[in-house]
Parts: structure tokens; C-alpha cells; sequence
């Protein structure tokens, strides 16, 4: 690749060096240059130079602006001579009235003479590198990029310290969402929280034995291992502990019987 762009650089010097000497032999200015003073030559025919002094000049445009002009360090109020080294539209109008080259006053860097000291450098020619002499050292070697990662190569440019992370989202009003708010899961037949009906013991109890209670034991003021069961209580009478609603109809189970615990936990195995 390096030897592609050594040979185009070269291309392209010598091209240049023949255009500016067979093309624009006897010119002073270069073809882009002369172009743009002629646009500018157009609006120059709107503006009205007076005369302050041999270098000085007020031009009025058209519009009712007013502008200052001094031929000598080539500037104009106006800044467009100052900043293109091109003379803008005020300062043809001034170069006109005093009968003079506009080409006189444009900077050198767009002249002929320049655009070829810029390009008289050439590049050298080289041989094969079959000719090239042997220095006897170890060939450098291709760089060692390690190992390649598995899975799919990032294409995400690494964010600095001071830059804000900006991650794929569907909120376009760019406001800010709050995390998602615990959901604690309550079992809709016997009211207690922390599971669901379809893994719910005293449901599991009440489908299998249907026509049983659980054995009665004796009853700590702690904890209550095997709370006694009550069937076909009234509906008015049914309340559990710790203030929960009675059981409704929709909690009911198949053969049509109410059931009535007196505690929150009840398993099988204590059967």
C-alpha cells in the first residue's frame, strides 16, 4: 500500500507541473481565481466608490450600506477581502474607478508562480525490491493480535469517563423510567401471601381428603403445627386470624364445602 501511494504522489506532481507549464503558460492568476473575480466583477456593478484620498475609499451600495476601503493594505470593511486574499465587490468597484489591474491586487499564494514553486519538487524513483540490499537482520514479523474472542465481535465504541452511556430504549421522549415495583404474589384461596393457588397445600389437602380434618394437636402460643379443620361452618363465622377476609365462594373447592383454617402453613407430610 505504501508503494501505491508513493507512485500516485509521484503521478500527480509531475501532472501538475506539466499543466501549469503547458496550459497556463503567460497567465498570472490560476483559472479558479479568475472565475470567482468575475462573479464578483457582477455585483460590483451595484456599488458607488468615492473617493477619500489616492487609497481610501468609501463605497454605498444599493441596499444602504456603507463600507470603508483602503487600496494600499487591501482590506474592506466588509472583511471578505481580508479573509479570501480575493478583493470583494467594494473593492472592484474602487480597483475600477481608479482605473486599475484587479489582478494586481489579488494575494500571491493564487498566482501561477507560486502554484508552480509548490509543485517543482518531485519524488525519486526506486528500484525492485529483488534489487534491494541485503542488511542480514531478522524480517520483522506480523503483529500478534492474540486470540479471537468468542461469539459475536462488539461494534460499540468505548465511552470515556465524562461521556454519557447511551443504551437502545423505546422511551423517545427521552424521560426517565423508574425501575418496576416489588409484586408480592398472594394465594386467592387461602388469602396468605408468598405463593399462588396452583401450589397452595391447604388446596392440595382440601382435594384429597375432602371428608377429613387433620389430627389435633397440642397447641403452643407460638406456633400451631396442625390447625384443626371446619367444615360446612357459615359463611358469617369464617374469619381467620390476623384479620383476613373469609374464604368466598370462588375459593371454595370442588364438593361444594368450606373450609376454615386457623393458621398460615399447613403441610401434608404433618398428617
Amino acid at each position: 500500500m505504501l508503494e501505491w501511494i508513493r507512485m500516485s504522489l509521484m503521478k500527480r506532481l509531475h501532472m501538475n507541473r506539466d499543466k501549469c507549464e503547458r496550459l497556463w503558460e503567460g497567465k498570472k492568476l490560476c483559472p479558479t481565481v479568475r472565475e470567482e473575480l468575475n462573479k464578483r466583477m457582477g455585483k460590483a456593478c451595484d456599488c458607488i466608490a468615492l473617493k477619500s484620498t489616492s487609497v481610501l475609499y468609501e463605497v454605498e451600495t444599493f441596499d444602504g450600506g456603507r463600507y470603508s476601503l483602503d487600496l494600499k493594505n487591501m482590506s474592506c470593511s466588509c472583511r471578505e477581502w481580508d479573509l479570501s486574499g480575493i478583493p470583494c465587490c467594494h473593492g472592484l468597484s474602487a480597483i475600477g474607478a481608479e482605473k486599475l489591474d484587479m489582478e494586481d491586487f489579488v494575494h500571491s499564494c493564487y498566482t501561477i508562480e507560486t502554484y508552480n514553486k509548490v509543485y517543482m519538487s518531485a519524488l525519486q524513483p526506486m528500484v525492485g525490491v529483488d534489487m534491494w540490499e541485503k542488511t542480514g537482520y531478522i524480517p520483522p514479523l506480523p503483529p500478534n493480535f492474540g486470540k479471537k474472542k468468542k461469539g459475536r465481535p462488539s461494534r460499540a465504541r468505548r465511552k470515556g469517563v465524562d461521556e454519557k452511556p447511551s443504551g437502545r430504549t423505546k422511551n423517545k421522549n427521552k424521560t426517565e423510567i423508574l425501575p418496576k415495583q416489588p409484586f408480592k404474589v398472594s394465594c386467592s384461596f387461602c388469602k396468605h401471601a408468598c405463593h399462588n393457588e396452583r401450589t397452595c397445600e391447604w388446596k392440595k389437602f382440601a382435594e384429597e381428603f375432602p371428608d377429613e380434618t387433620p389430627p389435633e394437636k397440642e397447641q403452643n402460643s407460638q406456633d400451631v403445627e396442625n390447625p384443626p379443620l371446619i367444615e360446612n361452618a357459615p359463611m358469617d363465622e369464617m374469619m381467620l386470624d390476623g384479620d383476613i377476609p373469609p374464604l368466598t365462594q370462588q375459593t371454595q373447592p370442588d364438593q361444594g364445602k368450606y373450609y376454615m383454617f386457623k393458621c398460615s402453613t399447613y403441610t401434608k407430610g404433618s398428617t
